[in-house]
């Protein structure tokens, strides 16, 4: 699939030009910052899952719409997170830092949740080999790779990531493009309703991810679009195997389309306002 083969390309690219940027001792460093690890678990965890329950039940949406935005709950930690922040000129490090953890829990999470929501209904088991084994050959292998080069070549790792940014930036593009062609008709079939809810809570997590926390502008940055960027793959990954022959990869469509928009808006706006505080041009 031609969208796979691109994103998977993507975010090769797109781990590569964040290692060639940062040290490995950066990212430990972000790591440690307990504050700031405990306010998106906290987040991620508790309060946007308790959020989506109320939500849900508040609102009678039809269940694949229902258990896209449950899936979308507990699934944090996209990939694509980083490059929304460095378009946002936020805190590149805290950024990597908290995608890799929250990748990590989100293949724990996931399927203990669909035990625990299917436990009196029927046994369910969720394979999330393929997400770890993605996450290991996509995301960390990449890192590791741009570390050591960084690491035992610094000038070489410098000429390397402005073809590595460039590449990124036109995978990107083309991405968005193909996706938006493809499946743009898709907001239109799965009804207004549903369209609204998916809306209603992407505003939801980037509120969340902002006013949780009272850190540095750029971390606080990078705390609000790790937290609204959900972990799409996985989502998709799990909706198929629960419910094969109904319209859910409709919805999760529908839903990537919204979070895309509604992130890359706010990033851009960041970028914006960064520019004009810092007496920059764009």
């Amino acid at each position: 699939m031609l969208v796979t083969f691109l994103l998977q390309l993507f975010i090769i690219t797109l781990m590569l030009s964040i290692s060639f940027q940062l040290t490995a001792q950066q990212l430990f460093r972000t790591l440690h910052k307990s504050r700031l690890i405990i306010s998106s678990l906290l987040v991620n965890i508790l309060f946007i899952p308790c959020t989506t329950l109320f939500f849900i039940h508040m609102i009678d949406l039809p269940k694949t719409t229902e258990f896209t935005l449950l899936l979308a709950s507990v699934a944090p930690g996209a990939a694509f997170a980083p490059k929304l922040v460095a378009i946002a000129c936020g805190d590149l490090a805290s950024s990597v830092g908290l995608t890799f953890i929250l990748s990590i829990l989100a293949t724990i999470i996931v399927p203990l949740t669909i035990q625990m929501a299917y436990f009196n209904k029927q046994s369910v088991s969720v394979n999330v080999i393929p997400v770890v084994w993605n996450l290991v050959l996509f995301q960390l292998l990449p890192l590791l790779i741009g570390f050591a080069i960084r690491s035992k070549n610094t000038l070489l790792a410098k000429r390397l990531l402005s073809s590595m940014e460039t590449f990124s930036d036109i995978l990107f593009a083309l991405i968005l493009v193909v996706v938006l062609f493809k499946n743009f008709d898709v907001l239109f079939s799965i009804g207004w309703l549903s369209v609204g809810a998916i809306i209603i809570f992407n505003i939801m997590t980037l509120v969340i991810g902002w006013r949780v926390g009272n850190f540095e502008a750029g971390t606080q940055k990078s705390l609000t679009l790790t937290t609204a960027s959900r972990n799409l793959a996985l989502i998709l990954l799990v909706a198929i195997e629960i419910f094969p022959q109904s319209e859910i990869e409709a919805t999760v469509t529908a839903f990537g389309l919204v979070e895309i928009t509604l992130t890359l808006l706010v990033s851009f706006y960041f970028r914006r306002s960064y520019f004009i505080e810092n007496n920059k041009i764009l």
